[in-house]
């Protein structure tokens, strides 16, 4: 395991709003987190590979988000993995 690291710097912070153009409602993917300074967190990135059925033994990246979704849900119910949800 690798050592703690202390971080220098927080979030960016966001600017004032603007005061041209037109107001509208604009939804992300992400959300602004509050955690303990001393928690060590760790950030993987996956890809979900299914059988390509055309060309034997190779394997297609799972595009569609409904395959990934299914997938990991399938995972979480064979408790293939220990998931924490908080």
């Amino acid at each position: 395991m690798l050592p703690p690291v202390e971080q220098k710097h927080g979030p960016i912070v966001k600017p004032d709003s603007g005061k041209n153009g037109i107001t509208t409602q604009v939804y992300t993917n992400h959300f602004s987190v509050k955690v303990a300074p001393n928690l060590m967190l760790y950030q993987y990135d996956a890809i979900v590979e299914r059988p390509n059925f055309r060309s034997p033994n190779t394997w297609e990246e799972a595009m569609s988000r409904d395959h990934r979704r299914r997938f990991v849900q399938q995972l979480a119910e064979n408790k293939s993995f220990d998931f924490m949800f908080w």
